[in-house]
């Protein structure tokens, strides 16, 4: 009676059972009886009590364990919970080399009579028992590492990283404990501290925790990255022509036409394994990159089967209720496919160089009229957002510890924007447009991977497709000063369609238990970007009469695309081939690992583009001088062009004047690298070598070269590329690095072809240039980093960029027009400050589960910069470009970042990833941007900064099968803005950086500066339910 009457006051935090007991034994007069065989001794009970009964003890200590007690006179009994109907869990994981975070194969995993073996990339997969365990990992020259505190539940599995450290001496019978958290911790930003380069990343484990479902969500948690668009990255504020996107291992063209980037929104969340951002080089990453290089691997083989769907939808608030406007859609638009009423020529057999050939009148006006009759504008509904997604993945087990895996994905997503918008250009043919921007889109992606894993070997075939259809419908009015009297109306219909597939078939083996490793892939990628059927309607508001308008276009006989009717056909198909094989040997010297990494990798690509323009004339000229120009005074355009007046004596469709319409070529690359990783002493690691990259682009186009013509023209260069990381490792969370490096940037196809691009909304011409270098980038960067937790860090980092031939846009004034062509500058200089941060707010109250859930984090960027050029250059480029005769530039250099550089960065954002609610707010910030470079100061075009606050809440319900998504995107909507630093109606200041003499600088002023562009879009807002099943 005694013994059950005493009162405990105990304070055990995570102590071993066997404590708990001997406390109970040595305090009171209970004696604890159990099974040996049933009770782990070593499992940890936490208990905080007061003057507190045994029972009440007993209570607290074992809840969360797998045991239970009950109480005989003075004897306590303990026993293993009885079996549910759910008993086994998964226990899942990767082994990694603490010291370089290669995979140890072959490692044991074990717990209790359960064992498994680690496979070609150190992965590994156990099914235990519900309950709290203790794992062992083994590996012959590892010192061997228990885990104890390991909870395996049934659904969703557990994932355990392990890092095991290389066995010293004759260390017989050591063995390290951890706990299962810290072990998690240690292998998290064990990947991170360890990797050669420096990077960020995410992966699997993190992203499963959060509510994200594409991966352009995933990758806002990204220090260091923006998202623009919801879908495009930028990485330490560079431009897309500074970042280059791996996905798999290979090299991606762009989903855009006319620039170089990838819309990461087309891979679902559930699809992705990890993503690692490269911020500095090594021998054996592409070089083509000097901001970063984003790599997103897919899963292949999932720790175990799943099946997923979500539904959503969304609204943008600038378009919710109102009137969209396009041109006739087709029956298929919605799904994403052109039925024919687009893409007429290839449906129709339709010969652009058969009509130009064409002398008969008879003829060209039977041709003329197969041109279906697509113009006007029609009024539809606006429709919400649509996005409709589902994941399926299947593991497979087989003998010997053999396992296939099997992942498909599918996404489809419609969704439509009205922009509000204004246009403006200062050329001769000054124009001042008001209206607004109507776009249609719709999008679908499939992935389907399926690989065999063994011990030693793994072998996948992996697979993406991507097809994106997008219609802007422009619909403005205004004034163009100086060339026509009065007000002007001009629509545009542009359709683009996208197609992208990647096929790709890599392998990685485990040659010797000494760690040789042989790793291959062989892929191809093709993509088709069309832009069928662009239609282009300027016309003239009559006097008096706001629905009768007259097309002086018509009486132009050149053909002009900006002017009165005019169309636009385009079509690009490119295919890249990827082939790459490395070796690792590894050797100790030293008593020190070291890693010796060789490989090769080949790239063919193909390009081929061709486009037609047509321009609608009269074939009299003159106004109101026949019957038929009395007849069709004021008619709209789709009556003008109705086929009955397709003929000779009324109208025709001429070719329409510009020069390269048309280019094809191919690019093969040979790349070698050898590289070291080396670990010098125990703290300081080197990992360094060369790459050396064989480059040849053929581009055949017309080119006129001192007044010759030349039809293709040739570009080869060997680049030899040295790169050297080191790494002192201050303390276990500690790094300090160096790094330094040479990268590139090469220009594209249409950069270095005759290619002329009219730009039909900015009313503005793109040209090639012939002989454009390649762009060869120095990186050096200084970098701290302190891990403190899982997912958290600390950074600051000092860098230094110097570009040799950085190719830039260039803007300059043309005959009518505002010109843009692509030049070498000679070099530019950055040098900026870089702080990364992302930490968990535990540190308050290290006990709240709330404050461990809820993460800030923040990037922020500062940069000075010039830019040199070579005046003459410059000024015989924009001459005979623009056909002008400028004499003079400013000075060599000016004091601004290289285009597509922004001088400042800053992003911010706080988040909770707890349950059954979390929420995520990101804050993101540019300094103005130069979009393109100017001829003179004051024709520099830059980007105004916006303020851009995003904001998603979650909820994870039905134990967590159900998860409820609400995103709002670009909460303040601030106008996207584009100006010059020119006032209306005042002669710039051709010298200065300065070119109104504005109080504010460069920065914007609406009360001086030029708008070019400005635009009004609205917020988004979405909401989606995805569901486990």
């Amino acid at each position: 009676m005694f013994a059950q009457s005493k009162a405990l006051t105990l304070s055990l935090n995570k102590a071993p059972l066997s404590e708990l007991i001997a406390i109970i034994e040595s305090r009171t007069g209970y004696v604890v009886n159990m099974v040996k065989e049933e009770v782990d001794l070593s499992t940890p009970v936490t208990v905080q009590v007061n003057q507190a009964g045994i029972r009440e003890v007993l209570t607290v200590a074992l809840k969360g364990t797998v045991y239970m007690f009950h109480i005989e006179d003075d004897v306590i009994i303990l026993n293993r919970k009885p079996a549910t109907h759910n008993t086994s869990g998964m226990l899942t994981g990767q082994v990694l080399d603490a010291k370089d975070n290669t995979p140890v194969i072959g490692a044991t995993v074990k717990a209790g009579n359960h064992g498994a073996t680690a496979d070609v990339k150190g992965e590994y997969t156990l099914e235990l028992p519900e309950g709290t365990h203790s794992v062992t990992v083994s590996s012959i020259g590892y010192t061997t590492k228990r885990i104890d505190e390991v909870v395996v539940k049934g659904g969703s599995p557990v994932v355990l990283n392990i890092a095991l450290n290389i066995q010293k001496g004759t260390l017989k019978g050591v063995e390290v404990v951890a706990s299962a958290r810290r072990e998690s911790i240690s292998s998290l930003y064990l990947k991170q501290k360890n990797n050669a380069a420096i990077s960020d990343g995410i992966s699997a484990e993190q992203i499963r925790v959060t509510p994200d479902n594409n991966a352009a969500q995933v990758l806002k948690r990204v220090s260091g990255l923006t998202v623009q668009e919801e879908k495009y990255v930028t990485v330490r504020g560079l431009s897309e022509r500074y970042n280059t996107v791996l996905l798999n291992g290979s090299m991606l063209p762009s989903t855009e036409p006319n620039r170089r980037n990838f819309a990461f929104d087309i891979i679902p969340s559930g699809l992705i394994d990890n993503i690692v951002i490269h911020k500095t080089a090594t021998p054996d990453l592409s070089s083509e990159f000097a901001g970063g290089l984003v790599q997103v691997n897919t899963k292949d083989i999932p720790a175990e089967s799943y099946y997923n769907i979500t539904l959503g939808t969304g609204i943008n608030t600038n378009s919710v209720g109102k009137d969209m406007y396009s041109a006739k859609r087709g029956k298929n638009d919605y799904l994403g496919y052109d039925d024919g009423t687009k893409t007429w020529w290839k449906k129709n057999n339709w010969d652009a160089d058969k009509y130009f050939a064409l002398q008969d009148p008879e003829k060209i006006g039977e041709m003329g009229r197969q041109i279906p009759n697509n113009w006007g504008i029609y009024k539809y509904k606006y429709s919400p957002v649509q996005n409709y997604q589902f994941n399926i993945g299947k593991k497979l087990p087989l003998k010997n510890g053999a396992n296939i895996g099997v992942v498909l994905g599918g996404l489809y997503r419609h969704e439509e924007v009205k922009e509000d918008e204004e246009r403006r250009i200062y050329a001769t043919e000054a124009y001042d447009f008001r209206g607004s921007n109507y776009v249609f889109r719709s999008s679908l992606g499939g992935v389907f991977n399926v690989a065999y894993q063994a011990k030693k070997h793994k072998i996948a075939f992996k697979n993406l497709y991507n097809h994106l259809f997008v219609n802007e419908t422009s619909d403005a009015f205004g004034p163009m000063p100086g060339f026509f009297d009065g007000t002007l109306r001009n629509y545009l219909s542009i359709t683009t369609i996208n197609e992208m597939w990647q096929h790709r078939l890599e392998g990685e083996h485990a040659l010797s238990k000494r760690g040789i490793r042989l790793d291959w892939s062989a892929d191809k990628i093709s993509v088709t970007r069309d832009q069928p059927d662009t239609r282009n309607s300027m016309g003239l508001r009559s006097f008096g009469h706001d629905d009768l308008y007259i097309y002086h276009g018509l009486e132009d006989r050149t053909g002009n695309l900006s002017r009165g009717l005019s169309m636009f056909n385009s079509r690009l198909d490119e295919t890249r081939y990827n082939w790459t094989a490395s070796i690792v040997l590894p050797l100790t010297v030293g008593n020190q690992q070291q890693r010796i990494k060789a490989g090769y990798a080949g790239t063919y690509r193909e390009a081929d583009f061709s486009s037609f323009g047509l321009a609608a004339i009269k074939e009299n000229e003159g106004m109101l001088d026949t019957d038929f120009d009395k007849n069709t005074f004021g008619l709209p355009d789709f009556r003008l062009l109705a086929p009955e007046f397709i003929r000779p004596g009324y109208i025709y469709y001429t070719k329409a004047f510009y020069d390269g319409n048309a280019y094809d070529g191919f690019q093969r690359m040979h790349a070698g690298y050898l590289m070291l990783d080396a670990n010098l002493f125990s703290k300081l690691r080197f990992i360094g070598g060369v790459r050396a990259e064989d480059n040849t682009m053929f581009v055949n186009s017309l080119f006129y070269v001192e007044g010759e013509r030349v039809d293709n023209y040739t570009y080869h260069k060997l680049d030899w590329l040295p790169s050297a990381n080191l790494v002192y490792s201050i303390h276990p969370k500690m790094n300090l690095r160096v790094a330094v490096s040479q990268t590139m940037s090469r220009p594209d196809f249409r950069e270095r072809s005759a290619f002329e691009y009219f730009e039909f909304k900015t009313r503005t011409e793109y040209k090639g240039a012939l002989g454009l270098k390649d762009a060869r980038i120095t990186n050096v960067d200084l970098r701290y980093e302190f891990y403190p937790a899982t997912g958290e860090v600390l950074s600051l980092s000092l860098f230094h960029k110097y570009f040799d031939s950085p190719v830039e846009l260039i803007a300059s004034q043309g005959s009518g027009s505002l010109l843009y062509f692509y030049f070498n500058l000679e070099s530019s200089v950055s040098d900026g400050i870089e702080i990364d941060f992302r930490k968990s707010l535990n540190f308050i109250n290290p006990a709240s589960r709330l404050l461990s859930n809820i993460y800030v984090s923040g990037n922020a960027s500062w940069m000075k910069a010039n830019v040199k050029y070579n005046t003459d250059a410059l000024l015989k480029a924009s001459n005979g470009v623009t056909g002008g005769d400028e004499t003079e530039l400013p000075g060599d250099s000016r004091n601004r970042p290289v285009q597509g550089l922004s001088p400042s960065i800053y992003n911010a954002g706080i988040g909770y990833v707890g349950k059954p609610i979390g929420f995520q707010v990101s804050y993101n910030r540019y300094g103005k941007r130069i979009v393109a470079g100017g001829l003179y100061p004051w024709q520099d075009e830059y980007e105004n900064p916006r303020d851009v606050i995003d904001l998603q809440l979650n909820a994870s319900l039905l134990k967590d099968k159900l998860t409820l998504r609400f995103n709002v995107s670009d909460l303040l909507h601030q106008d996207f803005i584009i100006y010059n630093n020119y006032t209306k109606g005042e002669p710039p200041n051709r010298h200065s950086d300065n070119g109104n003499n504005d109080p504010k600088g460069t920065r914007y002023n609406p009360d001086k500066d030029f708008s070019r562009y400005k635009s009004q879009r609205g917020v988004n807002m979405s909401f989606s339910a995805t569901y486990n099943f």
